[in-house]
């Protein structure tokens, strides 16, 4: 296991976390992250917490265009009203339950 490689101090801290409830499981992804940050003189009870950290995650940002929605506007609208009236819509599923 990745631990073995920690210096006694860092094996230490861990031990010190672990009783103290901030880490409850170390598994082997954790491990070599942990072993790494060794690797690296960045051993601290920040960046040990840091790798035990709740994942965020991450919101992919899409772009829809003017084409693809065309089809729920007249011909004549302009891509400035069809916005307008979208996030009109948007607000009002908001105001009513929506999420």
């Amino acid at each position: 296991m990745n631990l073995s490689y920690l210096q006694p101090s860092e094996q230490g801290l861990l031990a010190v976390l672990m009783t103290g409830g901030e880490i409850k499981k170390i598994d082997l992804k954790s491990s070599a992250q942990l072993k790494e940050l060794s690797t690296q003189n960045n051993f601290s009870k920040e960046t040990v917490l840091a790798v035990f950290a709740p994942k965020q995650k991450q919101i992919e940002n899409k772009k829809i265009t003017f084409a693809a929605l065309a089809d729920y506007f007249d011909a004549d609208i302009r891509e400035e009203q069809a916005l307008e009236y979208i996030r009109k819509a948007l607000e009002y599923y908001r105001g009513n339950g929506g999420v």
